[in-house]
């Protein structure tokens, strides 16, 4: 079992703080945590307030107002809209008088993987290439920690902002990666509730008949023979039908295997990373039977 108690143990703030200062000065820190994304975060942070500041003091002499004029409804709306905007504005303050508590956190995770034998790094490319990350303008994956052999795993987060919507709304997928014992045709699996679009729209369903699983749809790259083995993806999709995380697309790609998750999945609960240990070896078996 890996030892998860560095995710949960105190932290110094002196050590933090100073592991903090070693990996932003390396220029290992994520974007949101250099000088310059903290400076953004803090202006924004100081806008917003601003706005809740100068509405709040409107609904508020509104609320004065319609209570002299006897309009009660309006009062009452007033007061909804004006406790809504002091609620926000005072987590903007907590958020900002706390700022990103990024330090304990690489620090626990580092201490973490040392503690197993593992490898990590705050930021970092990803490790092997696919759907989930194929958005170099906006995309970052943090939080990386290599499982060594006979693991051997990729588990990182993946933020980015997704331009395929309308709304741009920036998601972050837990990232994993784990390798094949042979070389397996490039085809991706899609929950069919994912929220995660398909880059380029060059994909193409195929129709796999009663074959797959329920919850998830099948797809190929352009130049796919329309004949393919299919015992494979239909056996990933069963053990993935019963994962311990929402699991929304799974590439195979050659000798590697990279799963993306509706939530983070390298994060400092210790849960999370036993049942990734108990749901890796199912990975690996489903590949082993079927080589």
């Amino acid at each position: 079992m890996w030892d998860t108690r560095a995710l949960t143990a105190d932290v110094p703030a002196d050590a933090a703080r100073a592991y903090e200062q070693q990996v932003v000065a390396a220029g290992a820190a994520p974007r949101a945590d250099t000088p310059w994304g903290r400076a953004v975060a803090g202006a924004a942070q100081s806008i917003g307030i601003a706005v809740c500041v100068v509405f709040a003091l409107f609904f508020g002499l509104s609320i004065i107002l319609s209570v002299l004029r006897g309009a009660y409804a309006s009062a009452f709306g007033n007061v909804l809209v004006f406790a809504v905007l002091c609620a926000a504005g005072a987590v903007l303050v907590v958020r900002s008088a706390r700022g990103r508590d990024s330090g304990s956190r690489w620090y626990r995770l580092a201490a973490f993987a040392r503690t197993n034998g593992f490898a990590y790094a705050p930021v970092a490319e990803p490790p092997v290439a696919g759907v989930l990350v194929a958005h170099p303008q906006t995309g970052e994956l943090t939080d990386l920690v290599i499982i060594p052999a006979p693991v051997h795993a990729h588990i990182a987060n993946y933020t980015f902002r997704d331009l395929d919507f309308s709304d741009r709304s920036i998601r972050t997928s837990g990232y994993v990666a784990t390798p094949l014992g042979t070389d397996r045709p490039h085809v991706l699996l899609r929950a069919n509730r994912s929220r995660l679009s398909l880059p380029g729209r060059r994909w193409r369903r195929v129709d796999t008949g009663s074959r797959m699983p329920r919850g998830f749809a099948l797809y190929t790259p352009p130049g796919t023979p329309r004949a393919m083995p299919l015992t494979y993806p239909c056996a990933l999709a069963t053990t993935l039908n019963s994962a311990p995380f929402p699991i929304e697309i799974a590439e195979i790609r050659g000798r590697w295997l990279l799963l993306g998750i509706r939530e983070p999945v390298s994060t400092l609960d210790p849960d999370r990373w036993l049942r990734l240990q108990h749901f890796l070896p199912a990975l690996r078996a489903v590949d082993e039977n079927l080589t």
